[in-house]
């Protein structure tokens, strides 16, 4: 016997929602809805595929060599508009500078010197034309005046003993002859009288440039090659008209 239903119950209808109650879900369901997406999105991270360009650089890099330390240190700029730094000097980098700072100070300044016709800077460039005259005109031959004078000049101004040189009788003429004890040439005074005298022209130039060494004189003298000791110029000279020697020698 089915049990009776108490009275009022039968067919009764729920109560219907409101409006304000109705917007009131349909809120919450969107709230929830956007929740849940949110958290999807936070989850799942999107990782962007590389692009060629960012793998050709890749492959570059991976294909150069490193480069050297010297290039990098060249290619580095200034920073903020400052100077490059520069390395110190070696120590010796400072020695030479040193040296050479001190060998232009003993480097004498010579006063020019005039003989005859003829000027000389420097005691070298007189030693050069001297030793040249020496081994270039012919043996036992008077010197032509231009010689003579240039000679003549540097015995006076520079030889110590000049006036027991020259005599007094007078210089007649200068020749170059082989010097008897000494085997080499040399110059000779030839006197009025007929006498004859032998002079060092390195002694002359010394005194005519105060201060040198004649011992310096090997450095600048000319040096004659392929010719014997009695050997001279070929043809006449200026002044002169006269016999050649053995071969001949341009003009210095």
């Amino acid at each position: 016997r089915e049990e009776e239903e108490p009275p009022g119950t039968k067919n009764k209808m729920p109560p219907r929602k409101t409006a304000a109650a109705k917007k009131a879900a349909a809120a919450a369901a969107a709230a929830e809805k956007a929740e849940k997406e949110k958290a999807k999105e936070e989850t799942v991270v999107d990782v962007p595929p590389p692009s060629a360009e960012v793998g050709d650089k890749r492959e570059r890099e991976e294909e150069e060599p490193p480069a050297k330390e010297e290039e990098k240190k060249a290619k580095v700029e200034p920073e903020n508009g400052g100077e490059e730094e520069v390395d110190p000097p070696s120590a010796s980098a400072a020695v030479m500078a040193e040296e050479a700072e001190v060998a232009e100070k003993k480097s004498p300044t010579w006063t020019p010197v005039k003989l005859g016709p003829k000027t000389f800077d420097t005691p070298e460039d007189a030693i050069k034309y001297i030793s040249w005259l020496l081994n270039t005109v012919t043996m036992h031959q008077d010197l032509n005046d231009y010689e003579r004078l240039v000679v003549e000049g540097m015995l006076r101004r520079g030889h110590e003993d000049a006036e027991k040189k020259i005599g007094e009788s007078g210089i007649k003429s200068i020749q170059v002859k082989v010097h008897q004890e000494h085997d080499s040439k040399c110059y000779y005074v030839v006197r009025n009288d007929g006498s004859r005298s032998d002079f060092s022209y390195r002694k002359c130039v010394e005194g005519c440039f105060p201060g040198w060494d004649k011992s310096n004189a090997s450095k600048s003298e000319y040096k004659p090659e392929g010719r014997g000791r009695h050997g001279g110029r070929g043809g006449g000279r200026r002044h002169h008209g006269g016999g050649g020697g053995g071969g001949g020698y341009r003009r210095y």
